[in-house]
């Protein structure tokens, strides 16, 4: 009797502590559950090439307004030759959502619009608040500061739309023109009239086609 006692006493005593037991695996598990994760969900692509009608206007209102864009730049703003612009690359994203992506958020003319003009604020001010560091590091620094900024805005307001932190990044790279402007001219153009041009075009060439939802869905 004594015998058994002894060895389950034994058998007692050399078992770890409970808590011992669960951290080990805890961390084993995090660990693997992560691997896992970067393989990716595994889910079926969407196909890699599909024909729709809608494809055309696409095609013909993003062309017509880059082209307006463009226009409105060289013959409206150049000749003053104050390095005033219309035309960012930025844009080029805008109106993918406004003629291809037109019911998302991002494409709706309050989130168009004034994310554009709030990132070009915040990348502007970090422009001016890291100018005393040497180039190129105070835009590079001034970019990283305001992009998550504006990134962040974006999420909590609803109006997330990728294009506004690429003006952002843009700003923060802005220099200064000859009007004496600090680099704010940059809020009023391309940062307010281009969005502006692109919504009012998208309102115009999207209610054109029947099968289109109206545009916009809300203001």
């Amino acid at each position: 009797m004594s015998s058994r006692g002894d060895s389950g006493n034994r058998v007692e005593n050399d078992a770890p502590p409970s808590g011992e037991q669960e951290a080990e695996p805890t961390r084993d598990n995090f660990f693997i559950t992560y691997l896992k994760r970067l393989k990716g969900a595994g889910k079926k692509p969407p196909p890699i090439f599909k024909w729709n009608l809608d494809v055309v206007p696409t095609f013909l209102f993003t062309g017509i307004a880059l082209m307006v864009l463009a226009v409105i730049e060289a013959f409206g703003l150049q000749p003053y030759n104050k390095g005033l612009l219309s035309y960012l690359p930025s844009f080029g994203a805008s109106c993918a959502l406004v003629m291809c992506l037109l019911v998302s958020p991002g494409a709706q003319p309050r989130a168009l619009i004034l994310t554009h003009i709030v990132g070009a604020f915040l990348g502007v001010s970090w422009g001016h608040i890291t100018k005393s560091l040497p180039e190129p590091l105070n835009h590079l620094l001034a970019s990283a500061f305001a992009v998550p900024m504006i990134t962040v805005l974006m999420m909590m307001t609803g109006t997330m739309q990728p294009s506004a932190a690429a003006t952002t990044c843009l700003a923060a790279f802005h220099t200064y023109g000859e009007m004496k402007d600090q680099g704010f001219m940059f809020l009023v153009t391309p940062a307010t009239l281009g969005p502006c041009v692109l919504v009012f075009l998208a309102w115009i060439l999207n209610n054109l086609i029947p099968w289109r939802s109206n545009y916009p869905l809300w203001l």
